[in-house]
């Protein structure tokens, strides 16, 4: 049987795209990623951050987006200061008259908690879409969105309500004179009654008609049920989208699939990473994440899926879509919508690459029977171009040249998009970027394989119980075990994207050509580009950057990444320091400052703290020892004495230092015999609920697990990745979950 034919057999229905509707790659003002720095930026402030209740945080944003704009191209910066900084004075950080959300939200009285709550999560929304200038394009959304923006407006249920009403009224007065009808499809029917829109077309048909004709007409015929929530809810929908996508690409953390509301959750260390880079930090970040993205994470929502044949043998994704699409435009110049819709994104890892470019000709030769086959689906997402349109739009961005606002000064825009079109627009740069890209894949495949894996084994189960008709969710330990995965910087992967954007800036062509020479440019052009980036990675000067530069490209040109192959959880055993004279509560109260410095550190900075583990050690043997003996605070056996006549102990993180980010804090850790520790870094999720029962009651401070989180939240250094961990490992239950992030 043939390629084609093999390729036929295996599509399914709703098996390829990812994205929701965002504007991330529709707005047309934005030069490469502003919107999306933006969008980052302010949704950390308004959303995340408690400094948005006093005035602090409008200057940490101008310093955030000063930077920004300074590291731009000098061509470009005037367009992105308009950009950031509009010449509406209410949204204009820089202005005097900028609308402070302590202004907006204004002074209200609640009954209950619950109900301020809502109120301020609401008004966030507002106000957060009133600063990015987004929603409500056109009719009565775009006129609330107008009267938002009103430096004077205060945000209230009944303030939104009055606005939408007046729009509706102003609307329905200017299609009635100018056109003699009101159409049946805008957010005027939600609000006027067909009554009260006929007779206003009739009488326009006689004399022009006025906002008060309307209200009058409103006041005889009102609406049996007006609906101002759906019309208030769609002009805000956008952030939910977008939070949405940017959850799906590891900026933010979600317990759910990122669409939430009220629930905890946090900037992950990626969205860390991005809310302090500069524009040439922040471009290589996201093309760090779009190497690392698979096409449909175990998160993914695969909904409206008909019964399908064998999705057992056939459901399948690929582990490179990124490159798959650079992949094709390298071979053949072109990619159209349709290319990618039906045949590029629907590629499994499954294929072997060498055989798929042989018959790659021949399959999208029978473009239109594969058409034909997916249409047969009758999966509307499928059929229309919607889906196909976002999800290659959400690739190209980054990589594109023809965003006005560039001013053709982004090193990276290699590809042009007409009419749904991709075409190459330098080849040589393109080559360059998928030799060092596809590199980047076989490591990925290599150090992350049982990650990708997991998350499409999972996948495949949801998908199977879907047409099924069978209930089905994502399975926590795979879903924490992916985002995990997702919201890591890996250091060689973007180290090498820096060096790609380098490469190309300078005009090299080849990986396996540099000279001596290149490598002195490349590296001082890292430096001055990428410089606190690669400082919060641990390459502080440019003989640093050098040094580790050299490393990654020989890995990348001769294809062993034996040196990033290794196990990162480091597990060595720490010695007693010498706090013997030292009284309890100075011993303890070094444990806090130390606790609290170490935990607090900042990505570059953060080690493991041996003095911590030495303090520790010492608090227990002055506190709690017995002949000279500890004991396991798990299993609550003695340990052993050392060759040097010290008690053996281990200290285990509960929520692991490498893996998870967990604080580097006496709260975060426990002293355990090396069987315990083993165990609790080995069993399956399913079998550790003994000992961390154990755990959770033998332990020397005498301190719950609930009890510890919840004093790690009031210091900050609770992450919402750090407990969706705990509970898929089964150290807290969704109880104890829910009241800790409550």
């Amino acid at each position: 049987m043939s390629a084609y034919h093999d390729f036929l057999r295996s599509l399914l229905p709703g098996n390829y795209a990812l994205t929701k509707s965002m504007e991330l790659t529709r707005v047309r003002n934005s030069g490469t990623l502003w919107y999306t720095k933006k969008f980052l930026t302010l949704y950390y402030y308004v959303f995340l951050s408690p400094d948005i209740t006093t005035t602090r945080y409008q200057q940490e944003v101008i310093a955030i987006f000063d930077r920004y704009i300074a590291s731009l191209p000098e061509e470009v910066q005037d367009r992105a200061a308009a950009y950031f900084y509009p010449e509406y004075e209410a949204i204009n950080f820089k202005s005097e008259r900028f609308n402070l959300f302590s202004n907006f939200a204004g002074c209200h009285h609640f009954a209950t908690q619950d109900e301020k709550q809502a109120y301020e999560q609401n008004a966030k929304k507002y106000y957060f879409s009133l600063l990015m200038g987004s929603g409500g394009q056109k009719g009565v959304k775009k006129l609330l969105k107008e009267a938002v923006q009103h430096p004077g407006f205060v945000y209230s249920t009944e303030n939104i309500n009055a606005v939408i009403l007046d729009s509706a009224i102003r609307v329905c007065m200017q299609e009635a004179n100018a056109k003699g009808q009101i159409r049946r499809d805008n957010s005027v029917k939600y609000i006027l009654s067909g009554e009260t829109m006929e007779r206003a077309r009739s009488l326009a048909l006689l004399h022009p008609v006025s906002e008060a004709d309307i209200r009058q007409l409103n006041a005889e015929y009102p609406h049996a049920k007006p609906n101002y929530r759906g019309i208030a809810n769609d002009m805000i929908a956008f952030i939910r989208n977008e939070r949405q996508i940017l959850y799906y690409y590891g900026f933010f953390h979600s317990k759910s699939t990122g669409a939430a509301d009220f629930e905890f959750s946090s900037l992950t260390p990626i969205g860390e990473l991005a809310l302090q880079a500069n524009g040439p930090e922040f471009l290589a970040i996201w093309e760090h994440q779009k190497i690392k993205m698979i096409s449909q994470p175990a998160t993914a929502d695969i909904n409206l899926i008909s019964p399908a044949a064998n999705p057992a043998e056939n459901f399948g994704v690929s582990y490179t879509p990124y490159t798959d699409i650079l992949g094709h435009l390298l071979r053949r110049g072109t990619l159209s919508l349709e290319e990618y819709k039906y045949v590029v994104s629907r590629k499994k890892h499954s294929i072997d690459q060498g055989a798929w470019e042989a018959e790659e000709a021949d399959i999208l030769g029978h473009l239109e029977e594969i058409r034909d086959q997916v249409h047969a689906f009758g999966r509307k997402g499928d059929c229309t171009n919607e889906d196909g349109h976002k999800e290659l739009s959400k690739y190209l961005l980054g990589v594109r040249d023809d965003l006005p606002a560039d001013h053709n000064s982004n090193p990276l825009g290699i590809l042009h998009v007409q009419n749904s079109v991709v075409s190459v627009k330098n080849r040589e740069a393109l080559a360059l970027i998928y030799s060092i890209y596809t590199g980047l894949d076989q490591y990925k495949l290599l150090k992350y394989g049982p990650a990708l894996e997991n998350s499409e084994a999972d996948l495949k189960r949801q998908y199977i119980a879907t047409v099924n008709g069978e209930p089905s969710a994502v399975d926590g330990s795979v879903k924490i075990y992916w985002d995990l995965y997702n919201i890591h910087p890996d250091t060689f992967i973007m180290l090498s994207v820096a060096f790609a954007y380098a490469a190309v800036s300078l005009g090299i062509g080849d990986v396996g050509t540099l000279s001596g020479e290149d490598m002195d440019a490349v590296s001082r052009c890292l430096y001055e580009n990428f410089d606190a980036l690669l400082r919060r990675l641990g390459m502080r000067t440019v003989t640093a950057i050098r040094k580790e530069l050299q490393k990654a490209v020989l890995a990348i040109r001769d294809g062993d990444y034996s040196n990033y192959l290794a196990d990162d959880e480091v597990r060595d055993r720490q010695i007693l320091a010498a706090y013997r004279t030292e009284n309890a509560a100075d011993l303890f109260r070094k444990i806090q400052q130390t606790s609290q410095a170490a935990a607090a550190a900042s990505a570059d900075e953060r080690r493991r703290n041996t003095a911590l583990v030495s303090l520790l050690k010492s608090y227990y043997l002055h506190c709690y020892a017995e002949a000279g003996m500890l004991k396991c605070e798990c299993c609550g056996e003695e340990t052993f004495l050392t060759n040097a006549g010290e008690p053996y102990i281990e200290f285990h993180h509960l929520i692991p230092f490498n893996i998870a980010y967990g604080p580097d804090h006496y709260l975060n850790l426990f002293a355990l015999c090396p069987n315990c520790h083993r165990k609790l870094h080995f069993l399956r999720a399913e079998d550790k609920g003994e000992k961390y029962g154990e755990l959770n009651g033998n332990n020397y401070l005498r301190l719950s697990f609930a009890e510890r989180l919840r004093e790690l939240r009031v210091q900050k250094l609770l992450r919402s990745y750090h407990l969706e961990f705990l509970l898929a490992d089964r150290a807290i239950s969704l109880d104890e979950y829910d009241h800790i992030a409550s």
